[in-house]
């Protein structure tokens, strides 16, 4: 019922006096099956030349998952049963800010899911404090922008993504490729995550994932 008794509760289990001694156990993943319906439209706009709205990609994606489990938070064997929908509405589009460079590649994106987060989780398990009962978010959003930008040459491509929930969490992940020559290619990218310390954003599961890495590859 509250923080106390399931301290108390596991105190006693791990308590060597007690007789149990160290438990151990593990973690099982399951993958129930689901039957998921969903659809997606485009529309591709036409405006005036080099206007954003000439050639601009836009994408709608909606699918239906009739009682989908989940994890339950309590960390009981019977799963939650919840109808889920989850849609998303994207932009794509080709844009030549200036004669002398190549076209600028844009996209940006809006997530919704009505009963889980970005990983899968269940939405009724978050936003909690130590010894409280979490309360809950009613749905989770995303907003997601990718720039890629290609030097005149093509050698060069600078790249920067950005995601964030709008509850303090965010990804940022800039990014540069080289390629001098049809044999050769490197990549470097980092990921910068952000929280703001809550257990209500995305960010609180990945804050130990800040990371630069760097990708050769070599064509023959």
């Amino acid at each position: 019922p509250n923080g106390a008794a399931t301290s108390c509760v596991l105190d006693t289990f791990f308590d060597p006096v007690v007789g149990l001694g160290d438990l151990r156990d593990h973690l099982m993943r399951e993958y129930p099956r689901e039957k998921v319906y969903g659809f997606s439209v485009n529309h591709i706009f036409e405006g005036e030349a080099d206007s954003l709205l000439d050639q601009l990609v836009a994408r709608f994606e909606l699918s239906y998952t009739p009682n989908k489990k989940f994890t339950n938070p309590t960390l009981s064997r019977r799963y939650l049963e919840k109808d889920e929908t989850h849609f998303a509405l994207i932009l794509e589009k080709f844009h030549k800010f200036s004669a002398e460079m190549p076209a600028t590649y844009i996209v940006a994106q809006w997530l919704h899911k009505t009963e889980s987060d970005l990983f899968g989780r269940h939405l009724s398990g978050l936003d909690n404090k130590p010894g409280q009962r979490p309360k809950g978010l009613d749905s989770f959003n995303a907003l997601a922008l990718a720039v890629q930008q290609p030097s005149k040459t093509l050698e060069w491509r600078t790249d920067l993504t950005v995601l964030t929930d709008l509850r303090g969490g965010w990804l940022i992940q800039p990014g540069v490729k080289w390629k001098p020559n049809k044999s050769l290619q490197l990549d470097v990218y980092g990921n910068l995550i952000r929280t703001d310390g809550g257990n209500d954003d995305f960010g609180s599961a990945l804050e130990s994932a800040n990371e630069v890495f760097v990708r050769g590859t070599l064509y023959f």
